[in-house]
């Protein structure tokens, strides 16, 4: 076996349609889902599988088509081509090499991911988010942790898309986007979909998503939040990293000393971006104060503007 050398690029998104479609088609055929992966890996939540060694204490086999797609694209295992091809197709396995998110080692004879691939979330017609790999191995190298794009399985990213709201809209932007999980399931309710994050990988894991999941309207912008956005937005969505951090190394990931340094410029540079009776939509973790209500506190970082907003916590 040949290690890969190097962190892997973020999978090719100018390659013709035909080849994300073919990709496309084979998820939906072999139902790649939330629900339908749980089941077969006997878990309750998608967190689950990465929680206390679960990933690693599990044998998966190879006996549908299913089980392959988890087993390369989830798990993170290498696979035999032969038995991969067979139950996959080989049009799926040659669009995967061409756009880079699968490779050959052992001279072609196995295959591996360079990415993880997160089944289609419970409510979606069928939308699949590419990210960075988290499980180590043997063939695929792992980018350094300050340039992971992280992937939607953690608890707060899974409650940031289970209460997304998914209204019909004109123009949808997911800012601090990472790999863009929002801005991949607003492509089936917004006519015009944006995703910004400060990191340029992160913004070709968007670029690539879109291709993927075939979103039509889509625009990405490499800046920090809402710098290079023009216009009003109907819905605006927000994950930021909120976790307190110090030093220069955390920042990129952190939150500052409070954790709440990302979401309050978003909330402070909110007027003028929204239209009107558009939506802020966020999670993220602010710490209780004594002098006022949460509610008063972000209704303070809008400034002037706190009397156009409405604030609310759920």
């Amino acid at each position: 076996m040949i290690p890969a050398k190097g962190a892997p690029s973020p999978p090719r998104e100018d390659l013709a349609e035909e080849s994300y479609r073919e990709v496309r088609a084979a998820l939906s055929r072999h139902g790649y889902h939330e629900a339908a992966v749980l089941r077969s890996l006997g878990a309750e939540a998608l967190p689950d599988i990465f929680e206390g060694g679960f990933h690693e204490s599990v044998a998966p086999g190879m006996e549908e088509g299913l089980d392959a797609l988890v087993r390369v694209f989830l798990l993170g295992r290498g696979a035999p081509r032969q038995p991969l091809t067979e139950l996959l197709g080989e049009s799926f396995v040659a669009a995967g090499l061409a756009q880079g998110m699968l490779r050959e080692v052992d001279g072609g004879a196995r295959l591996y991911a360079t990415v993880s691939m997160q089944p289609s979330p419970p409510g979606s017609d069928g939308v699949w988010i590419v990210s960075d790999r988290v499980v180590p191995a043997a063939e695929a190298a792992l980018p350094r942790t300050g340039d992971l794009v992280y992937p939607t399985v953690t608890p707060s990213a899974r409650v940031f898309l289970q209460f997304l709201p998914r209204r019909r809209c004109e123009r949808f932007l997911e800012v601090c986007a990472g790999c863009g999980p929002a801005a991949m399931l607003a492509g089936e309710f917004a006519a015009s979909v944006t995703a910004s994050d400060i990191d340029a990988r992160a913004i070709a894991y968007c670029r690539y998503n879109a291709r993927l999941n075939g979103i039509t309207g889509f625009h990405s912008v490499t800046a920090s939040l809402y710098e290079e956005l023009g216009g009003e937005f109907d819905v605006i969505a927000a994950h930021p990293p909120f976790m307190p951090s110090e030093g220069p190394a955390e920042v990129f990931y952190g939150g500052g000393l409070d954790g709440t340094d990302l979401l309050r410029q978003l909330i402070a540079e909110l007027p003028g971006k929204l239209t009107p009776g558009g939506l802020f939509y966020s999670v993220a973790m602010i710490p209780e104060g004594d002098t006022c209500r949460l509610e008063e506190r972000v209704s303070q970082w809008l400034g002037g503007a706190k009397a156009e907003h409405d604030v609310f916590f759920f």
